[in-house]
């Protein structure tokens, strides 16, 4: 893919190195990643879409379980953080 990418002249900008660990629990799927040069991340995610108020208290109940600070949620995606960090460094 990256290949055709760059023979439409597609430049990339970003790479993204991570590595993730995914854990099932309460209807919830648990997604840990390391990603190079940001950090570490959680992800939760409902297993189950039937029920949107179901899914969403089984998120909230394994967030509020595993300790996690809804203040720090970010939606936004990984290049989108590397592409600030490089700014960043570059002033």
């Amino acid at each position: 893919m990256s290949q055709l990418l760059r023979s439409l002249r597609y430049d990339a900008v970003v790479d993204v190195n991570k590595v993730r660990e995914v854990f099932v629990y309460r209807n919830t799927c648990i997604g840990l990643d390391r990603v190079s040069n940001l950090g570490t991340f959680v992800e939760v995610e409902a297993t189950e879409r039937v029920d949107v108020q179901r899914a969403t208290d089984a998120v909230s109940e394994v967030v509020e379980e595993l300790g996690l600070n809804r203040e720090n949620k970010d939606h936004r995606g990984y290049p989108y953080r590397l592409l600030e960090l490089q700014k960043a460094v570059r002033g």
